[in-house]
């Protein structure tokens, strides 16, 4: 890419603060798509931040009182981490979090803006006043720190649907509970935030298109998020499926109910690399591998008009993920990312990469370096290094402390190479 721009980050940190004239509306501040590009404040840009799975959803959990945090602001997370994993920090509120990505330099973090399971809507639902005065002050401490957010508003398939007792078919009908559900929850959540300096963009879920089009018996794992403990039914009924298209009609309407509150900020779907069968699932559901051309051409239809962006997920170095162009490399699978990034005119949002969730410090070290050295040499612009502060998955865990924290300096260095 040409003439493009990296932030220079003052102290290590994102400049994204509006100014007089934005304020005004004489200039679109902030991160924008244009001419197939991401630019922010009018210019190209590279920006790799953070996914921070729960900063928000942990906030909730100790809000409503299923966790309980120390006065230094950080919990311990099942007690001793195991001895065979390695010691693990305690986990984070979200004001330590920014701290850390402040001071490290990290300009964004994706995150999910809402509960996982329906049961973790019990404070929305029952008070959400309170709710939302716990999402300000999230919204607030990133705009001290200077942290940019991407919200993701619906995380789990399930949820919505699960919330006002529809089947997940649900998500195919814009007249549906499932969709004035979600459109309630845009209109709030985007219309409280919309002229806040520190929304990047508005993302709609993770990683649906991965539920599409299967075959009846890879739908039995659907039964493993059907648990009333979750605030779910006992069990799927005839129609929790989702098809791709079902999916597609999801992310329209919801880049509809964005873009009729806010006319700028990127929208991504959220969702990750396709089946390496994906076309093959939607016209015969059957596993037959896709032609680069069809897997491309799947790609760029998951991200349906009004969505302005192609979202995707890396994780190169994972076995048997069937994902992805079928017996290439992963650099060809990238390459064809970036091909349906040309012919769609959208440019690509990776909002989640990391290497394999392994023991071995020094092959993570060396995966994770690959992956980052990728998406610069590919210029890719916008990309989220899963995860920032998740002790659950402390292979994977970025933080102070741990054997991954090198991943913070590495991608805020990425961002400052010209």
């Amino acid at each position: 890419m040409k003439n493009i721009r990296f932030f220079q980050l003052f102290s290590g940190l994102l400049a994204f603060a509006l100014s007089a004239s934005c304020l005004q509306g004489n200039e679109p501040s902030g991160l924008r798509v244009d001419g197939g590009q991401f630019v922010f404040d009018g210019k190209p840009c590279r920006l790799f931040g953070v996914s921070y799975f729960d900063a928000f959803t942990w906030s909730l959990s100790l809000a409503d009182g299923s966790q309980t945090g120390g006065s230094d602001g950080t919990v311990e997370v099942h007690g001793k981490a195991d001895s065979t994993k390695g010691s693990q920090p305690g986990k984070k509120t979200f004001r330590e979090g920014f701290r850390i990505l402040a001071e490290k330099g990290i300009p964004f973090a994706r995150f999910n803006c809402g509960g996982f399971f329906p049961k973790d809507w019990k404070l929305y639902r029952e008070d959400p006043a309170r709710y939302f005065a716990l999402l300000d002050d999230l919204v607030r401490e990133a705009e001290s720190r200077k942290v940019g957010l991407i919200p993701c508003l619906f995380w789990q398939f399930t949820t919505v649907p699960g919330i006002v007792g529809e089947p997940l078919s649900a998500w195919g009908d814009p007249a549906s509970k499932t969709h004035a559900f979600m459109r309630k929850y845009v209109v709030e959540v985007a219309g409280r935030y919309k002229d806040s300096p520190a929304i990047l963009g508005w993302e709609f879920g993770n990683e649906y298109v991965l539920e599409a089009d299967l075959p009846a018996e890879q739908q039995a794992g659907l039964e493993r998020w059907f648990e009333p403990e979750f605030g779910m039914p006992s069990k799927p009924g005839p129609n929790d499926h989702l098809t791709s298209a079902m999916i597609r009609t999801a992310y329209s309407e919801f880049a509809k109910a964005v873009r009729k509150i806010d006319a700028g900020r990127p929208i991504f779907t959220g969702d990750a690399t396709p089946r390496s069968s994906a076309a093959a699932l939607e016209k015969t559901g059957t596993w037959g591998s896709d032609t680069a051309d069809e897997w491309i051409a799947q790609l760029i239809k998951n991200n349906p008009d009004p969505v302005d962006t192609l979202s995707i997920h890396f994780y190169p170095f994972h076995k048997e993920a069937g994902v992805g162009l079928a017996n290439k490399p992963f650099e060809e699978t990238l390459n064809a990312c970036i091909e349906a990034s040309k012919r769609s005119g959208k440019p690509l949002w990776i909002g989640e990469f990391a290497g394999s969730e392994i023991p071995d410090v020094a092959l993570r070290r060396k995966q994770f370096q690959k992956i980052l050295d990728l998406l610069v040499a590919r210029q890719v612009q916008l990309a989220a290094v899963w995860v920032f502060d998740y002790p659950q998955q402390p292979f994977m865990n970025i933080d102070i402390g741990t054997d991954n924290e090198f991943m913070l300096e590495a991608i805020a260095e990425a961002n400052r190479q010209r």
